[in-house]
């Protein structure tokens, strides 16, 4: 998926672009309705399914983008850029989303530079410098031993806690630890 969600629409509303894919799947009409209908239901895009790709925002130009992928039934899904442009709201239906996924089996690979979506999502995460893979590892590794590219919850909570990556971590971490003395 491009970083521009608008680059993947060629049609003048959403279902017309979905049902393009009819010609690329070589599928019967109303098998891929059918297809359509249940990503509809998956992503709640139902309502914006008859509008230009256009004139949807930002978050819901995104979910069109990825239920159009999603109709594809890819194995692995390559990711530019994910919550550009996108509100902390959508950031945290995106986060839902790609957990799904990859519940259901799909590969995620995506670049991007929300160290904080990365830290939720990931399972593995490197940084590119120069061509090169200098840092690679799982969130929680890669995100505490780095003190160059890290997230603002380590940064903050680091002297007070280990292993915290995320504010849900460092919330959670709070909880259980209770007020602290003074």
């Amino acid at each position: 998926m491009p970083q521009n969600p608008q680059t993947v629409f060629i049609k003048e509303t959403v279902l017309d672009d979905y049902r393009e894919l009819c010609k690329v799947l070589d599928c019967d009409q109303k098998a891929l309705d059918r297809r359509i209908e249940r990503i509809a239901e998956r992503l709640s895009i139902r309502d914006f399914l008859n509008i230009h790709p256009y004139d949807l925002s930002g978050g819901e130009q995104q979910k069109a983008a990825i239920g159009k992928i999603l109709l594809l039934e890819p194995r692995v899904i390559l990711m530019d850029e994910p919550t550009k442009g996108i509100d902390a709201g959508y950031k945290d239906q995106m986060c839902t989303l790609l957990k799904e996924l990859k519940d259901d089996g799909i590969t995620i690979v995506l670049v991007s530079h929300d160290v904080e979506f990365c830290a939720r999502v990931a399972d593995r995460c490197g940084m590119f410098f120069d061509r090169t893979i200098i840092s690679f590892g799982e969130p929680e590794e890669f995100f505490c031993n780095n003190n160059f590219y890290t997230t603002a919850a380590n940064r903050i909570s680091r002297t007070m806690f280990d292993n915290a990556i995320t504010t849900e971590d460092v919330i959670e971490l709070c909880r259980m630890n209770g007020k602290k003395s003074e």
